[in-house]
């Protein structure tokens, strides 16, 4: 998943017109769902990966815009 981050990236400042904070919040947040889930193939997550994930925040006790 890591793999594809730059291009995302950089999909949403030119095509999406993101502001920079909106870009930094994304990439940020991404690269922590990349560590919690073991950065996996994109293909491999799952809702139950998902679901984990959310469990995980929650019993973190992180933010609801944290999770989504």
């Amino acid at each position: 998943m890591s793999a594809l981050l730059p291009r995302f990236i950089r999909y949403a400042e030119v095509e999406l017109s993101f502001r920079p904070q909106s870009v930094q919040s994304y990439r940020t947040r991404l690269q922590n769902i990349c560590r919690d889930l073991g950065d996996p193939d994109v293909q491999e997550i799952d809702r139950e990966s998902v679901l984990a994930l959310k469990q995980g925040y929650l019993s973190r006790g992180l933010a609801p815009t944290t999770q989504a």
